[in-house]
């Protein structure tokens, strides 16, 4: 029974080793430095974030059919530019592109009462403040996984996730993102992908 328990031990921990083998330790800690510098940051400025109006009424009473106003996002993604280092220029793209399905989405149900795509914090995936998941972030138990693309050296998704607790034996997500190199630097490239639980 012990033989057949550390045979799994070390199974698991050579599949786990063979996954990440392909990222170099200095990249690994560049992005998970990249990572906290761009929550750090966004703790302390979510609310600058919140004040650009970046949708609005089309008949300029509050109420729908909404708009993206392009002329507040670039001004948003001027900011981004000037106060955010680690966002790159596949996240000033990422966001345009959600932008420009929000407007798509606002055109094709006029009627809708809540704002699609800004009804949470887009940055945190919830409708919490950010100063939860800066908590969250940064517990010593949570595991990072960081995979480069094997295509594309300069690109690689991060999943963090929290251990399983109680009977439920699932480790569930916090963050899953997208990191790029940029002129030898990681820094971000999208938020929010698909992976929030696994087994």
């Amino acid at each position: 029974m012990r033989l057949l328990l550390v045979s799994l031990a070390l199974l698991t921990a050579s599949s786990a080793a063979a996954q990440n083998k392909d990222v170099p330790t200095t990249d690994s800690a560049a992005i998970r430095k990249s990572i906290i510098a761009f929550y750090q940051w966004y703790n302390a400025s979510w609310k600058k974030v919140d004040s650009f109006k970046l949708y609005k009424s089309k008949k300029g009473n509050d109420g729908p059919p909404y708009i993206i106003d392009w002329k507040e996002v670039e001004k948003y993604f001027t900011y981004l530019r000037k106060n955010v280092p680690t966002a790159g220029k596949a996240f000033i793209e990422n966001e345009r592109r959600f932008f420009r399905q929000a407007d798509k989405d606002f055109k094709e149900n006029p009627e809708e009462e809540i704002p699609i795509g800004f009804d949470y914090d887009r940055f945190t995936n919830s409708q919490e403040e950010p100063d939860w998941f800066w908590k969250e972030l940064n517990k010593k138990t949570n595991e990072w996984k960081i995979v480069v693309d094997n295509a594309d050296s300069n690109k690689a998704q991060v999943v963090i996730y929290q251990p399983a607790e109680g009977e439920s034996a699932r480790r569930t997500g916090i963050f899953c993102g997208q990191m790029s190199k940029e002129n030898g630097k990681w820094k971000m490239a999208r938020l929010n992908c698909s992976i929030y639980t696994a087994d």
